[in-house]
């Protein structure tokens, strides 16, 4: 039976048979500090404990919880163990995380890849090809092809792509722009994503020095114990 379950690692499998969305994110606040992110959520409560023959006759309760065990490698060309659920030594795997509630079925992944790891993630590369280049802290990125889950999994209408930055954005193609959040819907085959970020430019934190912020502390002790001292003569006057 062991070997049914080397397709759990295929990320999105669980989308051709449920219907559930998408939310793909992906932050950066830094050039070579890129953290992705996919959730995958299904509200209908009606398909959370209901056999399915294309999930091995389990339920998508059941199937998500077998998900979450399984190791999944973040970069598409890593080796998968394909009988069991162990971890090869030497291969990176996203960290998973439940985000079920009594409302709904989730199962998260995540990653925090460096500057030049991100063109082989496992997530990204199973729907697009893309491609990104760095230059002088301007991060620049291109999907090069058209949205291919379209076609694998036919049940699936929509995701959404979201990246998430502190740094300026110098041109985006998004079709919702909300401060530092700008979101892709992706609802057909031909969607593309284009954006530019200068993390360069980013407003840098104001830091007082311990050599100020030291005496300002005593000062405010002082202030402190003189107000407890005026406020204890005063009564005992009363």
């Amino acid at each position: 039976m062991l070997h049914i379950f080397k397709r759990l690692v295929f990320i999105f499998v669980i989308l051709l048979v449920t219907g559930c969305t998408a939310e793909y994110n992906i932050t950066i606040n830094d050039v070579k500090d890129i953290k992705e992110s996919l959730d995958i959520i299904e509200t209908d409560k009606t398909k959370f404990d209901e056999k399915n023959e294309q999930l091995y006759n389990s339920t998508l309760r059941e199937y998500l919880n077998t998900n979450l065990k399984w190791p999944t490698p973040v970069f598409n060309d890593s080796e998968e163990n394909p009988l069991e659920p162990t971890k090869i030594k030497g291969v990176k795997y996203y960290d998973k995380t439940d985000i079920s509630s009594s409302l709904k079925l989730g199962l998260r992944y995540e990653y925090g890849f460096n500057d030049k790891e991100y063109k082989k993630s496992n997530i990204l590369n199973k729907c697009y090809g893309y491609d990104y280049e760095i230059i002088n802290n301007v991060f620049t990125f291109k999907t090069t092809s058209d949205f291919m889950c379209f076609d694998k999994y036919k049940l699936l209408e929509s995701v959404n792509f979201n990246l998430n930055t502190t740094c300026n954005v110098i041109s985006s193609d998004a079709d919702i722009k909300n401060k530092n959040n700008f979101i892709w819907k992706i609802t057909n085959k031909e969607k593309q994503i284009n954006f530019s970020i200068d993390c360069s430019k980013k407003k840098s934190k104001i830091k007082v020095p311990f050599t100020i912020i030291l005496p300002i502390y005593f000062i405010l002790i002082g202030i402190g114990v003189v107000i407890l001292r005026l406020s204890y003569k005063f009564k005992n006057k009363i």
